[in-house]
């Protein structure tokens, strides 16, 4: 069976298979009594086709892994850009974390608001309270990895940025942001 993306999801013509690994090497055999002996099973050929469920559209899409890992800091009030993908093209976000570290201030003791931002429309975000002087205690905020759901975020338009934007500028030191993205 080939399955053809952006078809509507079903199971009718599925074929299950069991991969083990023998010898340092992948291998599929049939589980349903549908499969074709004489074909075989290609491995290769059912990991390019695994995909994954567009459960709001209803139908397949292939599965989508990141290509790169950004790591950036920012401590200043606005908007950073993160990823600018290339000309053409949009980012896709597979996961995030954010991080703020102890010695962390600003001018007077407030919320900071880290938000992600496609292009300027809000994504995901973390609100945090930050004292007026520099700690020497433990990580204000340190966010687990967010792995998002499926394929991920696509960004809404082509040439969008991924962005870091800070409510308040930071006195001392500066917020983290780690993402997991690709282009497309």
């Amino acid at each position: 069976m080939t399955l053809k993306f952006g078809t509507p999801a079903g199971t009718a013509n599925a074929q299950a298979v069991n991969l083990r690994l023998v010898g340092g090497v992948l291998v599929g055999t049939a589980t349903s009594d549908n499969a074709d002996p004489a074909a075989g099973i290609n491995v290769q050929r059912i990991l390019a086709e695994m995909a994954v469920l567009n459960a709001p559209a209803g139908t397949w899409e292939r599965l989508r892994t990141p290509t790169k890992i950004t790591s950036l800091t920012v401590f200043n009030i606005g908007a950073t850009n993160i990823v600018t993908p290339t000309a053409g093209k949009k980012f896709r976000l597979f996961g995030y974390q954010l991080i703020l570290p102890g010695n962390a201030s600003i001018a007077a003791a407030a919320v900071l608001n880290m938000d992600m931002k496609d292009g300027g429309a809000f994504i995901f975000g973390a609100d945090v309270f930050v004292p007026n002087a520099a700690g020497v205690g433990p990580t204000l905020y340190s966010g687990p990895w967010v792995m998002l759901p499926g394929n991920g975020y696509l960004s809404a338009i082509t040439n969008n940025t991924l962005q870091l934007n800070l409510s308040v500028a930071l006195a001392t030191s500066a917020a983290r942001i780690n993402v997991l993205t690709s282009e497309e």
